[in-house]
């Protein structure tokens, strides 16, 4: 049996010991066969009492391989199994980077631009207009963020010419209000003459209704 292991599937054990081992092994399955088959020849047993030993001695031989053939095999496995696990951990620690790579990236391109975009509105709610940065190569980033600067552009200057406007009807209603006032004094002072000539009318000289008159 194990002769026809070897034949049959000997290349497999080239990856565990050396060429010259399995033929070192083959060689002494073949000399424990020929002792077995020249102690079966002798009926006496003082003859197989030398052959007995031969016998032994190839089969400590045999063992001896074989179990050096499992010790490499397990040493060749435990190697295996340590490369596999240390490939493993790299290949995790890999992916790790990579994926705190890709969220800082996606975070320098996309979220902080974002946020900044963010700050800036806040800051125009509260009225102060100021043009955002674009800190970001992304094209649709970049249009939105020029978007907003025209958007602000516009808004200042909506912004300028109410102010004007607003100026120019302050400045309107001030004057409106000092010409009322030229106005309203000497009609005030015609309104007064005028009440105390009707009602003084028949009973003052024309002296006094020539003076208010003349006033």
């Amino acid at each position: 049996t194990a002769e026809n292991i070897l034949e049959k599937d000997g290349h497999d054990f080239r990856h565990f010991t050396s060429p010259s081992v399995i033929s070192g092994l083959k060689e002494s399955i073949r000399n424990y066969r020929g002792a077995w088959d020249v102690y079966l020849k002798y009926e006496n047993w003082k003859s197989r009492y030398v052959w007995e030993d031969k016998i032994r001695e190839a089969g400590r031989e045999i063992v001896t391989v074989a179990e050096g053939i499992s010790k490499s095999k397990g040493r060749i496995k435990q190697a295996a199994i340590r490369a596999a696990r240390n490939t493993l951990i790299v290949s995790i620690s890999m992916l790790v980077v990579g994926f705190f790579t890709a969220g800082l990236f996606y975070y320098k391109m996309l979220i902080r631009p974002i946020v900044n975009l963010e700050r800036h509105m806040n800051k125009i709610t509260s009225g102060e207009f100021s043009f955002i940065p674009i800190e970001s190569n992304d094209r649709e980033l970049v249009s939105l963020n020029n978007a907003f600067n025209s958007m602000l552009i516009e808004l200042d200057a909506r912004q300028k010419r109410f102010i004007f406007q607003s100026e120019k009807l302050a400045l309107l209603g001030t004057m409106v209000s000092g010409v009322a006032h030229q106005l309203n004094n000497p009609l005030s002072n015609i309104s007064t003459s005028c009440q105390i000539l009707v009602e003084e009318l028949h009973e003052t000289n024309d002296e006094v209704k020539k003076e208010l008159l003349e006033q």
